[in-house]
């Protein structure tokens, strides 16, 4: 009675006062007393619902038998609260329904590994039905497709008491192979001991499929970017070598004092479309490079007054020819030179100073050179400005859009790719800087190009002043070794042979041939050529091979190579440099390009 009272959180007293119907709520009070006859002649054990004296329910089994005493029926009853068995018995229940309903497949072994228990899933999966797995071992789903250390490392893993965690390539009943995203754990008893093994497992055969085709296309993909890079390797060194005959020998036509007013103006006209054609082979190039992300930046100290007199002067004609002012302003404090890859900022600013050229018909052209301070860092501003067509906000939104013009009529009025600027915004993101534009229709545009000054780089004193380049084509002085020493030019190609062997010759050297790099070892000896020009894509023997071969031969002398190629792809005046070649010079080329690269080897000697 202690316990009862305990249970149903009354007293004694309140117990001995109470009926069966005040706490069962299982039955209506009527049929409880009918339940109470019956259990006189019948025992009976059975589970209900009773509430204590605060109104709170549980759960209660009930074991009733009728006994008699003295001629008198008497009801013996004995409960027990179920609620906690009755918790875990539903917990169980939604266990067994999840495990029922999964979708994905999950089995139940011994720890010998025989099959105890698979759901549903497990029989769509693998075509096995419940009775068919039991007792069996999960070995009848291998297919053969993963070795025996794979499996073992799988035992060893569980055996040990640990989680594995893997992708199984199994065979269904059928035949057919699927795969399987797999956790198998150990079930422990509460002696720690491993009773069971428990796999869950998810079919994962469609994602598979996906990942495969994806690594197809891939590959796909990798095999069309080597075959574009090939052919815009083959198709820039196609048009390089053509191109450098054609503007080679217009430069050296120039130079001829026979020539009449109406044959320089052809002149002029054979290098302007030649030097525009070279800058749409370079765009292409360059844009390649960076969508690959392969162009290389190669940072070092550019001097400011250098980039500006080299830029200006690269656009000058064009300007006289326009009958428009071309102006330079460098601004005070502005240092005398920062860090950044000197080649791609000129290419940058001859492109703005080009396009600013190009849309303006009368007024002038002007590059500003200016300091500014953003964010708490130094920079440098490069502008451009210009009186020409200026543009609209809309079109300055797809100004930077590669193969984009501002608008179509003025790719058929001006002309090029929609190149220049996008290849140019990237180079100059490469170089940590950016370009910004501001326009007004009808009344032109400035372009800045936005470069950063690195603290260990910048000097200043170059504020409002400007300094001259150093124009190529220094001659070494007539007494100097190689001035006697032949200049040796190995070329496949007999336009370039020809159109090296003439500069050279104008710029006072002596010069030898030779069709292949084969030629070219059969003519060398140590000490015979001051300097050799060498070009790379060559038959019978490349420039590459002929110049090991060349250093394999040098005993204690060393001849100057320079490569004089049309491969301009990325990496391809790393290789040159690193097959031993001294400097690089890519077709087409000037003269006094020609002569800048001589005379710089004449002062390393």
């Amino acid at each position: 009675m202690r316990h009862f009272a305990a249970c149903w959180a009354v007293t004694r007293e309140e117990v001995l006062q109470l009926n069966v119907t005040d706490w069962d709520t299982q039955w209506p009070r009527e049929e409880v007393v009918v339940k109470i006859k019956e259990f006189l002649s019948h025992p009976a054990v059975f589970e209900t619902r009773h509430c204590r004296k605060d109104g709170t329910c549980f759960d209660v089994e009930i074991s009733v038998i009728g006994v008699t005493l003295e001629g008198q029926e008497y009801l013996y009853a004995s409960a027990r609260d179920i609620t906690g068995r009755k918790k875990a018995e539903q917990e169980r229940r939604n266990l067994r329904a999840a495990v029922e309903q999964s979708a994905n497949t999950i089995v139940i072994t011994d720890t010998c590994g025989t099959i105890e228990y698979v759901n549903p899933a497990f029989e769509k999966t693998t075509g096995y039905s419940s009775s068919e797995a039991l007792g069996q071992n999960p070995r009848i789903l291998k297919s053969g497709e993963q070795d025996v250390e794979f499996y073992r490392d799988l035992w060893a893993t569980i055996n040990a008491g640990k989680t594995w965690r893997g992708e199984l390539h199994n065979r269904r009943k059928d035949g057919s192979l699927y795969w399987e995203s797999a956790t198998i754990s150990p079930v422990h008893d509460s002696n720690g001991r491993t009773v069971h093994f428990i796999a869950i497992k998810e079919n994962i055969t469609e994602r598979k499929a996906i990942e495969a085709s994806l690594a197809d296309a891939l590959v796909h993909a990798e095999a069309g970017n080597r075959a574009k890079s090939e052919f815009l390797a083959i198709m820039s060194h196609e048009l390089r070598t053509p191109l450098n005959g054609v503007l080679g020998f217009a430069e050296l036509l120039a130079e001829t004092t026979s020539l009449d007013e109406e044959q320089k103006s052809f002149v002029e006209t054979i290098s302007s479309s030649g030097n525009h054609l070279l800058s749409i082979v370079s765009d292409i190039l360059d844009f390649s490079s960076i969508e690959k992300g392969t162009l290389a930046i190669h940072v070092g100290p550019m001097v400011i007054a250098d980039l500006v007199e080299a830029s200006v002067e690269t656009i000058w004609k064009s300007t006289v020819d326009k009958g428009i002012s071309l102006q330079t302003e460098v601004g005070p404090g502005v240092p005398e030179q920062i860090l950044g890859d000197d080649r791609r900022t000129r290419q940058i600013l001859i492109n703005l100073l080009g396009n600013a050229v190009k849309f303006t018909s009368s007024g002038s052209v002007t590059l500003c050179v200016a300091t500014a301070t953003e964010g708490g860092r130094q920079f440098v501003d490069f502008s451009v400005k210009d009186t020409g067509i200026g543009m609209s906000p809309e079109t300055i939104e797809i100004l930077f859009q590669p193969f984009t013009q501002a608008d179509m009529k003025l790719n058929r009025t001006f002309g090029g790719t929609g190149l220049g600027l996008a290849v140019s915004r990237r180079l100059a993101d490469a170089m940590g800087g950016k370009i910004t534009v501001i326009s007004t229709p009808g009344q032109g545009s400035t372009f800045t190009l936005r470069l950063p000054i690195e603290n260990d780089s910048s000097s200043p004193g170059a504020g409002g002043s400007s300094q001259s380049i150093a124009q190529g084509g220094i001659l070494p002085d007539a007494g100097e070794n190689h001035s006697i020493r032949p200049v040796l030019v190995v070329e496949d190609d007999k336009n370039n042979r020809m159109l090296a062997g003439k500069m050279l010759q104008m710029l006072g050297y002596q010069v030898e041939f030779a069709a292949d790099g084969a030629e070219a070892l059969a003519a060398f000896a140590p000490g015979k050529y001051s300097v050799i020009l060498m070009d790379i894509q060559m038959p019978v023997m490349n420039g590459i091979e002929a110049t090991g071969k060349i250093r394999e031969l040098e005993s204690g002398t060393h001849v100057p190579i320079v490569a004089l190629t049309a491969k301009v792809m990325p990496g391809d005046r790393e290789r040159c440099l690193d097959a031993g070649m001294d400097d690089f010079l890519s077709k087409p080329f000037k003269k006094a390009e020609l002569a800048s690269k001589l005379a710089g080897i004449a002062r390393q000697d």
